[in-house]
């Protein structure tokens, strides 16, 4: 199925990305980013991933990837605002990359379901939603909160923009015949669902943890993990502030172009100002004082032997 005037749907019904996130959800965002991007290195899988662009993060190989990260203390369910404007951001993408097969849409998130959500709950179980009564539930559901939140937005629209009454209904009318066809199978079919089960800052250190134990592997060249971890973590928040959306992405050569430094032309990498949102400096102050003492040790160990041979 086309959509004609993407230009227009998107105008009025599109979902603001770039809203500012907590200290806490960005260091988590910014870790699955960077998880990411060391698996494919190590795995030699070339797809560049896109932060801060359409979504959280963008993957472009043989599927084009979406996903969505959130850190929360409390828990979700189908009814939460951030499972609704998830859904319908990643139903926003599904029109506007053309209704294709080929993608992929991922929330990620370190909390768990509600006890009382049954049918995330049986989702999550049944991933390919096999049960094809479970599907139509899904379906039915998924189909309410899309068509609330274009209800919602087209009446914001209406108040706000007056004399564009006909253009606002028109690309309202389009999502919802969408919305009503047999494509929304096809976006169904494409969600997948991660809840880790944990508390914020358990998941934080918890991929920090299998951050370190990848960064350990040959291809990194034994570059000290700590100061490899906040050198990438750093490159990854640089290349998030780039004006250009195109200019917003991690790639397999700019990896290479970082390991072929010196640790300590990476150490001037370092942008601190970044890590000190996150109280991230304390791997690389410990790395930089072990490096002392071992200059303290050869320095001293040099006296002794000058020492011995007067």
């Amino acid at each position: 199925m086309e959509i004609n005037n993407m230009e227009q749907v998107l105008k009025y019904f599109a979902v603001d990305t770039d809203a500012p996130s907590t200290n806490r959800g960005l260091l988590f965002q910014y870790l699955i980013v960077l998880k990411k991007w060391i698996e494919n290195y190590i795995l030699g899988i070339d797809n560049p991933i896109y932060v801060e662009v359409d979504d959280d993060i963008k993957e472009v190989g043989g599927k084009l990837i979406f996903t969505q990260v959130k850190s929360y203390s409390s828990n979700f369910n189908l009814n939460s605002d951030e499972i609704k404007k998830s859904l319908y951001n990643f139903f926003i993408l599904f029109v506007q990359y053309g209704i294709a097969k080929n993608i992929e849409f991922y929330f990620v998130t370190n909390t768990s379901v509600s006890k009382n959500e049954k049918l995330l709950n049986a989702w999550i179980g049944d991933e390919d939603l096999k049960d094809t009564q479970l599907k139509n539930k899904v379906k039915y559901r998924l189909c309410n909160i899309l068509k609330a939140e274009v209800n919602r937005r087209k009446g914001n629209n209406l108040s706000k923009h007056v004399d564009s009454k006909d253009k606002i209904n028109s690309a309202a009318n389009k999502l919802l015949t969408i919305i009503q066809s047999d494509a929304i199978n096809d976006f169904i079919d494409n969600i997948k669902w991660s809840f880790d089960d944990e508390d914020p800052n358990k998941s934080i250190l918890k991929t920090k943890f299998q951050i370190k134990q990848m960064l350990s592997n040959p291809k990194f060249k034994s570059k000290t993990t700590s100061i490899l971890e906040s050198v990438l973590l750093s490159e990854i928040y640089y290349r998030a502030q780039y004006p250009n959306k195109e200019d917003r992405v991690l790639t397999y050569s700019t990896m290479d172009l970082l390991l072929e430094r010196t640790e300590d032309d990476l150490k001037h990498s370092i942008k601190y100002e970044f890590l000190e949102l996150f109280d991230l400096r304390l791997g690389v102050l410990e790395s930089n004082f072990s490096e002392l003492k071992q200059d303290i040790t050869n320095i001293q160990e040099r006296v002794v032997e000058l020492e011995q041979n007067k």
